[in-house]
């Protein structure tokens, strides 16, 4: 507790905290400024999930300013022991790229299972991207192959990841950028839930914008001002969620089994 961690914003491969196959983590007043993602949770690559089993569990993250960085709070993409029981409180994420960063990929393998993350009572302060998950991140020398970033639905085998559920409660997001929510889960194993309940967010002005992409797969668009975009997900749940400023207001759905929402209101 109380640890402070600086690294120039331009510095790769600067992760400030990286929990890996560990148990039980408690990280609390911790100020981190780098040039990759501030807290990245990991439980290692397949080889190390097939001989050396070790899933991450029990990682609270509370009282913490985590800055600059390209993610606040990242699950992955080395998790393939998986990772689960997440707690992430009364933080504040201050000019990041992206505020929850789930990366994962095909190969990671079927005990790469990232489940029960929840982000509860957070401020996200002029971070372009509050919240994306990635089931197609081009990490590795065979990121780019038709393999990891074929978006048809493949065979569900024992190279394939789980994403379960993501939760959002208390939430302010002010000076969102891009996209306020990006998701993209695998054709052949969607995205178990996504859960918005009492979250704010407000949009930069049109002119203070500028397109970028929310996720780091190929073939993607550049976004500008997207509320939401869903993509291969099994359940969303939204209630008492304010949406200001979105250039486009209504979500965007492909592939959303079921999708609910109580007081889902937008302002201009």
């Amino acid at each position: 507790m109380n640890i402070r961690i600086f690294n120039p914003d331009d510095s790769p491969n600067t992760d400030g905290f990286d929990p890996e196959s560990c148990t039980d983590v408690l990280l609390i007043g911790t100020e981190i400024s780098v040039g990759d993602d501030c807290i990245a949770i990991k439980s290692g690559k397949y080889y190390m999930s097939r001989y050396h089993f070790r899933r991450t569990s029990g990682i609270e993250i509370r009282n913490c300013n985590l800055m600059r960085g390209h993610g606040s709070v990242t699950l992955g993409s080395e998790a393939a022991s998986g990772v689960e029981n997440v707690r992430v409180s009364k933080c504040i994420f201050d000019r990041t790229d992206r505020g929850v960063r789930i990366k994962t990929r095909r190969g990671r393998g079927e005990r790469s299972v990232l489940d029960d993350l929840v982000i509860d009572n957070v401020v996200m302060d002029r971070v372009h991207m509050p919240l994306t998950v990635n089931m197609f991140y081009f990490c590795d020398p065979d990121g780019h192959s038709d393999y990891v970033q074929n978006q048809e639905a493949r065979p569900v085998d024992e190279m394939t990841p789980v994403v379960g559920t993501i939760r959002l409660q208390n939430v302010e997001c002010r000076g969102a950028d891009a996209s306020f929510v990006c998701v993209c889960g695998l054709p052949e194993r969607p995205v178990g839930g996504i859960i918005l309940d009492g979250v704010k967010v407000s949009f930069l002005p049109e002119e203070e914008r500028k397109p970028q992409n929310p996720v780091m797969m190929d073939n993607f668009p550049d976004m500008s001002g997207v509320s939401m975009y869903l993509k291969n997900v099994e359940n969303v749940e939204i209630k008492d969620v304010v949406i200001s400023g979105a250039a486009d207001a209504e979500p965007t759905l492909e592939n959303v089994k079921n999708f609910q929402f109580e007081n889902l209101t937008y302002k201009a």
